[in-house]
């Protein structure tokens, strides 16, 4: 009696060890946001995961883009400007974990709103800079880990005309 418990508690302890990773709380580390042009990218790492498993990731947030109305024959700017907010949209990535466990990868997110058409003639509406506001990263495969940006996250940059 004493023989089969003794190799069922040890049984358990050998599944116990060789699924760790699947066990252990997944968590986001440097996660870190940047624009590019009138992209934001978003890279971070997550750790604790099934190695060799597919992950797949995605954001959400909202974005206020600022167009300038730029003469046509001269690429000047004017004075003239206008903001548009919108929720942005994500461009979701895959990735699989490695041996550890471990996934660092990168997603964007795009503005998704129509220039205005607010310049009169003989100019072009140019975006010339973005602000985005995210909210959260998010692994969708179960059991779903978020990582939350800190409420009032701003991260603004120039978009350089063409």
């Amino acid at each position: 009696m004493r023989r089969a418990l003794l190799v069922g508690v040890l049984s358990l302890l050998t599944v116990a060890v060789m699924h760790a990773p699947a066990f252990a709380a997944a968590q986001f580390s440097d996660v870190t946001a940047e624009t590019q042009g009138p992209a934001l990218l978003i890279t971070f790492t997550e750790s604790g995961l099934q190695s060799g498993q597919n992950y797949a990731y995605t954001a959400a947030g909202t974005y206020t883009e600022t167009f300038q109305c730029y003469r046509d024959r001269t690429f000047t700017p004017t004075n003239k400007t206008r903001i548009v907010s919108a929720q942005a949209d994500p461009d979701p990535r895959a990735y699989t974990a490695d041996e550890t466990g471990k996934v660092t990868g990168f997603v964007y997110l795009w503005p998704n709103f129509p220039f205005p058409d607010f310049c009169p003639a003989h100019q072009s509406v140019v975006p010339v800079h973005i602000c985005y506001q995210p909210t959260d990263l998010v692994d969708f495969v179960e059991p779903f880990d978020v990582y939350w940006f800190p409420e009032g996250t701003t991260v603004c940059g120039p978009i350089e005309p063409d």
